[in-house]
């Protein structure tokens, strides 16, 4: 018989706050506690960024091209070296993220 694998999913809740960095600092820390209790995904809220009052807007929006190397990208890089360090999948919610021609975007 087959042995079944216990698979894990973490669904994060969390309050945004009105600063960007302080809900992808507290993201990571929730992303990191899940992590260390066995969820094999992991599951932010939609715009786990920023508050809905301030969603989207011009300082809240990030590139998405190029965003290992671009300075701006703080969330995507952080989601991505979340799911490096701990071995996991992460699904980012949504964040308003603007393209390189311009447009913003709820991805």
């Amino acid at each position: 018989m087959e042995k079944r694998r216990i698979f894990k999913i973490a669904l994060i809740q969390m309050k945004m706050q009105i600063e960007k960095a302080e809900n992808i600092a507290r993201a990571r820390e929730l992303i990191d506690s899940a992590a260390t209790q066995g969820a094999d995904v992991i599951v932010l809220p939609e715009g786990f960024t920023c508050n809905y009052t301030k969603f989207p807007n011009e300082e809240n929006t990030e590139p998405i091209d190029d965003f290992e190397s671009n300075e701006e990208a703080v969330s995507t890089r952080m989601l991505s070296d979340a799911a490096k360090t701990h071995g996991k999948y992460i699904i980012g919610g949504s964040f308003p993220e603007r393209r390189s021609d311009g447009h913003v975007y709820n991805t």
